[in-house]
């Protein structure tokens, strides 16, 4: 059990659920490398970007709840639940997610968040999620729009 590296994990949920994206940005490594079933794979400054935007259009509806944090020298786990309103549809959706991390330098260098897309689809899209939900194309038609998103926000933030 390493105490360091469980209070790091608890640092970036309890930021998360305060809607504190630089916080949570700041448990990062640098060269921090995050994937889920949402976005696919993102490195460096694009993870932290990915939370801001999230928070921010999140609002006053997300609501972030975390347990069974667990670590060690090397990796750590933990257990957490967004309940928000999906921008797209208005529909809301309460995702329950498997986190995984890695650590460098007292920081967050790998996180994997573990999701059921189709739980997921139904609720934040309805009947096309449904439908296809369990398809690798609809998965990567998200994943695309959601880094369409992110490209998108991030210029913004960058001019």
């Amino acid at each position: 059990m390493n105490e360091q590296h469980q209070a790091l994990i608890r640092r970036f949920y309890s930021a998360f659920a305060n809607h504190d994206a630089e916080t949570m940005a700041s448990c990062y490594h640098e060269n921090v490398e995050f994937s889920d079933p949402g976005f696919g794979l993102l490195k460096g400054t694009e993870a932290g970007d990915m939370w801001q935007m999230l928070v921010e259009r999140g609002g006053k509806d997300l609501v972030i709840i975390y347990s069974d944090v667990k670590a060690d020298d090397d990796t750590g786990k933990a257990y957490w639940e967004a309940i928000y309103r999906f921008s797209k549809t208005g529909r809301k959706v309460h995702n329950k997610i498997h986190a995984t991390f890695g650590f460098k330098d007292g920081l967050i260098i790998k996180h994997e968040d573990q999701f059921d897309f189709w739980a997921w689809s139904r609720m934040a899209l309805g009947v096309p999620g449904i439908l296809l939900g369990w398809s690798g194309f609809l998965k990567k038609k998200v994943q695309t729009q959601a880094k369409g998103l992110l490209k998108r926000y991030r210029n913004k933030k960058a001019a």
